[in-house]
């Protein structure tokens, strides 16, 4: 079996059931000094992930491409196309 090519809607839909997200809840936990987080776990490990999934090969890239990206946001779980992270959050 080929796997679709490297950044496509296609190879983000084929990995996406893979990806625990759960589990990465339960094991990274996040919290930031008593305020409510913005993005959970498993969604900043999701965008991270897109840096190895994509074209995008610095994490500056990543956040200026997010939202022309839907399939990109719809792998990640970033529901808000007005909300996303920046780069110094993924650092």
């Amino acid at each position: 079996m080929a796997l679709p090519t490297t950044g496509t809607t296609a190879l983000l839909e084929l990995l996406s059931p893979y990806i625990p997200d759960t589990e990465i809840q339960t094991l990274l936990p996040h919290r930031v000094g008593g305020r409510r987080a913005e993005w959970s776990s498993a969604q900043l490990l999701r965008v991270l992930l897109l840096l190895l999934l994509t074209p995008a090969r610095s994490a500056n890239l990543l956040c200026a491409l997010l939202p022309e990206q839907r399939a990109w946001r719809r792998f990640a779980h970033l529901p808000n196309l007005r909300r996303l992270p920046n780069p110094r959050q993924l650092h």
